[in-house]
Order: structure tokens, then sequence, then C-alpha cells
């Protein structure tokens, strides 16, 4: 999505979202030097671990944030829609790079390229709501999670 006016009202925007809010254009163009943004509005999402994502709306007025590239899951889901959605996003070439991999009962990981890309997305089961995302440290074949080492398989 990234910036829009504010004039616009996104269909998600008075939604009671936890971590919900929006970069105000007018103060980053001052920031950054640059007359883009003003007048526009950026809607990002903050979790728990302290990471922050951009939130869009995709048909059905469905809210997701997007997490790098091409990867975004749905808001208000289940770990296994998450989790069958990401899966469907990776192609033969793509496998090589990227590993998709369910975590417990309520998360899934994606194993990437890089630090940003390695990622543990955790749901509350019970209101099928994203309620954090976190990085993920380890090696290549094993990563560690709540406090457990997951080998890859």
């Amino acid at each position: 999505m990234s910036w829009v006016s504010k004039e616009h009202e996104l269909p998600f925007e008075h939604t009671p979202i936890e971590g919900l809010y929006f970069l105000c254009g007018d103060a980053y163009s001052r920031v950054v030097e640059r007359d883009t943004t003003v007048g526009m509005k950026y809607p990002k999402i903050n979790f728990p671990s302290g990471r922050a994502y951009e939130v869009f709306d995709r048909e059905n007025n469905e809210i997701w944030v997007h997490l790098f590239g091409e990867y975004a899951v749905p808001l208000f889901a289940d770990r296994d829609r998450a989790f069958a959605h990401l899966q469907a996003l990776i192609t033969p070439t793509d496998h090589i790079a990227y590993f998709i991999h369910p975590v417990d009962d309520d998360s899934v990981l994606i194993w990437g390229n890089n630090e940003l890309e390695r990622l543990l997305i955790t749901y509350d089961r019970s209101n099928k709501v994203i309620i954090n995302i976190q990085g993920v440290s380890g090696t290549i074949g094993a990563y560690r999670v709540r406090g457990h080492t997951y080998h890859l398989p």
C-alpha cells in the first residue's frame, strides 16, 4: 500500500487493532527534506517484539501485514492459513533460499536469506489475530525459538 492521502479513509482505519499507527507524511517530509509525502499517511503495526510492519487491505477488505518482498500474511487468521499462503508463494527457485515451517500450534517460521527474512509469526488461536512477529536466530539446519532448538527437515 505505502503512502496514501490523509484524506483517503482506509477500511481498517477505525478498527481497534493493537499496535496500529500511521506515520505522518508531513513530519516525515521535514526529516528527509523532501516534499513527496506531504499530506500523506503510512499505516503500520508495531508488535511486542519491537518490530513494525506495513499494513494494507486486499480484496474483501482483508487486512494484511507486509513482511518483506512479496511476502505478506493476513492479520486476522490462524497459523494454518498463514502457513498455506506462505507455502504457495515459494517457487522451486525460491525453495533454495526460503523455508516455511509450522511451529507448535500457533506459529509459522519463515527462514530466508538474511536476518530480516528470518521471522516467527505467532497467532492467537482463539482470537485469530497475529500477536507477535519476531526475529529468529540460528544456523543453517537449526534454529532457536522459545528456548527450543528445531532442526530443519
